[in-house]
């Protein structure tokens, strides 16, 4: 007799902290604070791997909001031969769980996933980038895009390590610093390969400058 009230006790008291507890870890997994702009994203180089920043585009407050920070930029960079690489750099702190996976951008400019992976660009500490190539659902144009996800001394193609990395410190309420960029580019006449090539070198100097900034 006397167990059973020990247990009936025990599961009163658990039942009261889970009751307790659950608002509360809800409110850590949904909670995405917006931060305000460090300035690191201005700062990413203005050229890289013999391309040179030809126009930073204006970014409307909604894409801002939507990436829950405003130290985020958009650009096109162009080399002599004006093969054009777009480049997308977003630097984030405690808001990295409004990061998102660069499909559903692609996806939401009228693109379709052709193809989806990883490809080597022998990048210390990581040897591998996200790959996507889509196509364009108005012209049919091919649109390859690498990307990676990167904090200090981390660097992973995939948002799954992504999320696993920062999640423990945002159980604590931990300010996690980091990034994610997308180095893409129009399939030409050279076809895929020299695409990858293109934006591979740019990424491959990309992603030590971006760590760079993060210890600033």
């Amino acid at each position: 007799m006397q167990e059973e009230c020990m247990s009936a006790r025990l599961a009163t008291t658990t039942s009261a902290v889970l009751w307790v507890a659950a608002p509360l870890l809800a409110a850590l997994t949904w909670y995405r604070p917006f931060t305000e702009s460090r300035g690191l994203a201005e700062m990413v180089p203005a050229e890289l791997a013999g391309h040179r920043m030809a126009a930073q585009h204006q970014m409307t407050d909604r894409e801002f909001e939507l990436l829950g920070t405003t130290d985020a930029v958009w650009r096109t960079y162009v080399d002599d031969g004006k093969n054009e690489i777009y480049l997308v750099a977003l630097f984030h702190q405690e808001n990295w769980k409004s990061v998102h996976p660069p499909r559903i951008c692609l996806e939401g400019s009228d693109m379709t996933i052709v193809e989806e992976g990883e490809l080597e660009i022998s990048a210390a500490p990581s040897r591998s980038v996200g790959r996507i190539l889509a196509r364009s659902r108005g012209n049919g144009a091919d649109y390859l895009s690498l990307y990676v996800y990167g904090a200090g001394g981390f660097l992973t193609p995939s948002y799954t390590e992504f999320f696993l990395h920062h999640a423990p410190s945002a159980v604590l309420r931990r300010s996690t610093g980091g990034f994610l960029v997308r180095v893409e580019s129009f399939v030409g006449t050279g076809g895929v390969a020299e695409a990858e090539e293109r934006c591979a070198a740019f990424m491959r100097q990309l992603i030590p400058a971006c760590g760079e900034l993060l210890e600033r």
